[in-house]
């Protein structure tokens, strides 16, 4: 099934159009980070090195910079808030029941959520202990946070759910300079994700459980970075996945197995009902 409508934070103040809802396709809703990024760091203020507007980035594909890696500036809770301004607005436009129609069919796709929390407290506490019931409640703050934000997005008439785990960020070039690392991966920081992917997965169990309708796919974005190719780049950058690396793991999400996207990848979910 096609997708028509394709947005991210700054962008979710745009709305279709009644021709574009008479086509049938499904829409699609992004919200995260610079590895969803649209490139809407050249239609705002963004200036130095949060623009992303100089070279090397857009090299491979644009053969100029695009935009593209993220603000850095607009958080869950932001892009959440935009999201129900834009189906206001959207109702207004085309009609409430055209507009309940849309959100209900719609993809609603999501990025590593809450990510640059763990690097903040790994950050925030070096060369001291964090003990581990600290760890236990942080994680679970993140993830209650997270929970009612979706629960927010659910109570606007979204349906379809689509996640991407937290990713090996203990590996990542430019968190392990911050934490001052000279291995492979930061384990302590390695440990925490992989906790937080585990009870994200016991999360979307109860809302499936509590929220009528609620559908949702995880793609495991840890386990396949951690499958790569030793010899292929996975970085492009400190923190950005290369144009090789995004072109499997896209691929894989879209229509991979159930060792890596589950309980169906996207080509299924965009086909459900």
């Amino acid at each position: 099934m096609a997708v028509w409508y394709i947005v991210q934070a700054p962008a979710l103040r745009l709305r279709p159009t009644k021709d574009e809802i008479d086509t049938g396709k499904v829409a699609l809703y992004v919200f995260g980070d610079s590895l969803f990024d649209t490139g809407m760091t050249l239609y705002h203020e963004s200036k130095g090195i949060g623009a992303a507007k100089f070279w090397p980035y857009g090299e491979t594909y644009f053969k100029k910079p695009a935009g593209r890696f993220c603000d850095g500036r607009i958080d869950f809770t932001r892009q959440v808030e935009y999201f129900r301004e834009m189906v206001q607005k959207m109702k207004q436009q085309i009609g409430e029941d055209e507009a309940n129609n849309v959100i209900s069919k719609a993809v609603y796709l999501f990025d590593i959520i809450g990510g640059n929390d763990y690097v903040q407290l790994i950050k925030d506490n070096i060369n001291k202990t964090i003990s581990p019931s600290f760890k236990q409640v942080y994680t679970r703050e993140i993830l209650g946070n997270i929970s009612v934000r979706l629960k927010t997005i659910y109570n606007e008439g979204a349906r379809k759910f689509a996640f991407q785990t937290l990713g090996p960020l203990g590996c990542q070039p430019n968190v392990k300079y911050t934490l001052g690392y000279k291995g492979l991966c930061a384990k302590e920081l390695q440990d925490m994700i992989i906790t937080h992917n585990a009870e994200f997965f016991k999360l979307m169990k109860e809302l499936e459980s509590q929220l009528p309708e609620f559908k949702y796919t995880v793609y495991d974005f840890y386990s396949s970075a951690y499958l790569r190719n030793p010899s292929d780049h996975l970085w492009f950058d400190g923190g950005h996945t290369t144009e090789e690396a995004n072109r499997q793991l896209s691929q894989e999400f879209w229509s991979g197995s159930p060792n890596l996207v589950a309980p169906y990848n996207l080509k299924a979910f965009f086909a459900m009902p």
